[in-house]
């Protein structure tokens, strides 16, 4: 049976998302993907990163529908009202 908590492993990524399907069956919520970098992303930013074309992503956050993280806008200019 596939757990999902926090530090849990997953070999494939398809279980993982089967972990995922599941326990937002089970719990009643539903998940969206956040924040996601694959190794090759990674890698550019200059990460040190293992080389296996088996693992698509280095990092996922997963951020409840109801709740998460506070939305920030990455805009860096300050709005300016025409009058």
């Amino acid at each position: 049976m596939l757990h999902l908590s926090v530090g849990s492993e997953f070999s494939p990524l398809i279980a993982f998302h089967k972990a995922v399907k599941l326990y937002e069956h089970e719990k009643k919520v539903t998940f969206w993907t956040r924040d996601s970098r694959t190794f090759e992303n990674a890698w550019k930013r200059g990460i040190n990163v293992i080389d296996n074309k088996d693992l698509k992503y280095y990092s996922m956050t997963l951020s409840c529908t109801f709740g998460g993280r506070s939305f920030k806008s990455s805009r860096k200019e300050n709005k300016v009202d025409p009058k």
